[in-house]
């Protein structure tokens, strides 16, 4: 940024700052928004004169005790985020009104009974409550949540199809499936409550992107009916027509998610030719990597109980993506091999410089910037101000041209975004990853029912973090680079407890945050009915399994690097392609299995 730059941010600041003092007396709200505006512009210019005396107005006007919804708790977090260390102010604790949305179900489907609510109630003091279930019923999801699966399809040496084929095949194929839906449908396969929700059949659909497709209509919570791009190739990466993309409706329930999945999946096998073949996983190991031809779990959060949660849930999501890729890495060899030599030393597979995701490492066109000055940036709220603010911070232009982040809240379906998980093997990993995301909601619910706002960590930690799981998965170093321990502290010792550990304590490695992540939603993941699930089992292995032959922490991309070395020990063609063939269909067919066998020793809390 140059000097005229600079200047033109500071005056634009002190403009601001004039207006809000004269409205400060009657309009708390919009005084506190245009100091906080001032603030990131007076950070930007670097004039730390002036900001201090913005933040020393933002503190008065929290202190005056006037502003529902946690002002005082939004100029402290604003604060620590801009990197000014301050005892926080006295703050209101009054809860943040929300609007409540309960939606029962348009029939009961199979073994649960009618009681549910879409979305958890709030009661008169405050207490968020988590969704009803009662015995024997479906697990109800806080907020609909639907996935995006791209699948790599593959000729048994691990060949892709030629695109012509592809295109050719792919229009037969999509054909077949909305028949073979159909026949489900007649046959009465479709669970009821499921058929209900879709409402009429599929139907074939022409996209100018994707070509031909099956679209499913369902209903949201809401009574909102939507057409959804489920049996189809993907559109993004218009010149290679090699994945096939599964789409799952928005569902209300763990249960519900976990068929559609499985569902999709029992439709590929049943339709693809005979030599054709699914692969589960974020790279092919056999090939080199091809710009934008790699494979990734994408999952859609939504009917957030108003605008402010959504954004802090984003907030919440970002503080975690480090923990979140070194847990879905799944992407460890290319071009038949890993990046380094794998050995095992002392019950460990150890890779030090085996890259766990390499699908995140060269996929840069369509994730965040590694760039800490350009990474998705902390925002309090869904105001315009931070809407431009979220576009200035990653230089695009737009909404359209900004939407291939990391997390991403802006979408068209007003949902937030996710596209950090690598493809997983197994359709439980991939449910325990929703789980995990739905619990970080809920816990954002809860504190903003408490009169907080979600703490935000610096983008340089994050940025360090991420690239440190990308390459070594559980096994990366943990950094704290630019974050404000005491701030941290002062502002929610239990989020900086999760984070940093306590005080005094050191946390070295990836595996021990997530430890920490674990301990941090307990009580959300025991409320939701999580805790104890098959679908979250394997998440809670990685980090406080017991698996054969195996020491922790371990991953679906250390799955692979084991297997890898096994076959090279026993002098046997080391190509995984035939053995993730049979993996993915095996994971795929059975969604509570999955490859990271053994026990679970269930940590305090759960």
């Amino acid at each position: 940024m140059d000097k005229k730059q600079k200047k033109s941010l500071v005056n634009n600041a002190k403009k601001l700052i004039k207006e809000a003092d004269k409205i400060s007396s009657y309009d708390v709200a919009g005084a506190f928004s245009n100091y906080k505006q001032a603030a990131d512009w007076l950070q930007k210019a670097g004039d730390t004169k002036v900001l201090k005396e913005v933040m020393e107005k933002m503190e008065e006007l929290a202190n005056k005790g006037q502003e529902q919804s946690g002002q005082a708790a939004a100029s402290s977090n604003l604060m620590m985020n801009l990197g000014v260390t301050q005892k926080p102010a006295a703050r209101s604790v009054t809860k943040p009104t929300a609007r409540q949305v309960s939606q029962k179900p348009v029939s009961k489907p199979p073994a649960r009974p009618q009681q549910t609510s879409a979305v958890p109630s709030t009661t008169a003091g405050g207490d968020v409550k988590a969704p009803t279930r009662q015995a024997g019923g479906w697990t109800p999801f806080v907020f609909t949540h639907g996935q995006e699966l791209e699948v790599q399809l593959v000729r048994e040496d691990g060949s892709f199809i030629s695109g012509d084929e592809m295109v050719h095949m792919m229009e037969e194929v999509v054909k077949d499936a909305l028949q073979k839906i159909k026949q489900w449908m007649d046959a009465s396969q479709v669970p009821q409550f499921i058929q209900q929700k879709m409402g009429a059949y599929p139907r074939l659909h022409e996209d100018h992107e994707k070509g031909l497709l099956v679209q499913i209509p369902y209903t949201l919570p809401d009574g909102q009916r939507l057409w959804i791009d489920s049996f189809g190739r993907d559109g993004n990466v218009a010149a290679i027509t090699y994945i096939l993309e599964l789409v799952t409706p928005p569902a209300q329930y763990v249960e519900e998610l976990a068929w559609w999945e499985s569902t999709l999946f029992s439709l590929a096998y049943q339709i693809l030719p005979s030599d054709i073949h699914i692969v589960s996983t974020a790279l092919n190991p056999t090939q080199e990597y091809m710009r934008g031809l790699s494979f990734g779990d994408h999952s859609h959060i939504g009917s957030h109980q108003s605008p402010l949660e959504k954004i802090q849930m984003y907030d919440m999501i970002r503080n975690f993506i480090p923990a979140i890729i070194a847990l879905s890495v799944n992407s460890p060899i290319m071009e038949g091999k890993p990046t380094d030599q794998v050995k095992v030393v002392k019950g460990r597979y150890a890779a030090p410089n085996c890259v766990r995701s390499i699908r995140l490492q060269k996929n840069t066109t369509m994730l965040s910037s590694n760039n800490p000055k350009r990474y998705i940036p902390y925002i309090l709220d869904n105001s315009e101000q931070n809407q431009q603010f979220f576009l200035q911070t990653l230089q695009k232009a737009d909404f359209y041209d900004a939407r291939f982040q990391d997390v991403y809240p802006f979408t068209d379906f007003n949902t937030i975004e996710v596209r950090i998980c690598d493809a997983q093997l197994s359709i439980a990993r991939r449910i325990g990853l929703c789980m995990l995301f739905q619990a970080l909601g809920f816990k954002t619910r809860k504190l903003l029912a408490a009169g907080k706002y979600v703490t935000g960590v610096a983008a340089e930690a994050l940025v360090k973090n991420r690239e440190k799981a990308i390459k070594q998965g559980l096994f990366g170093t943990f950094s704290t680079t630019g974050i404000d321990e005491q701030s941290f502290r002062d502002y929610d010792p239990e989020f900086a407890n999760a984070y940093l550990g306590k005080s005094g304590e050191k946390i070295r490695y990836m595996f021990q945050h997530v430890q920490k992540l674990f301990e941090y939603i307990a009580p959300e993941l025991r409320e939701l009915g999580f805790s104890k699930s098959p679908y979250l089992a394997p998440l809670l292995q990685s980090v406080y399994g017991e698996i054969p032959n195996i020491t922790p922490p371990f991953t679906e991309a250390d799955f692979q690097l084991s297997l890898y070395l096994y076959k090279l020990n026993q002098r046997q063609d080391t190509n995984l392609i035939p053995d993730l063939i049979t993996l993915s269909k095996q994971y795929a067919m059975d969604n509570t299995k999955h490859p990271l066998q053994g026990r679970v020793n269930y940590p305090n809390g759960f």
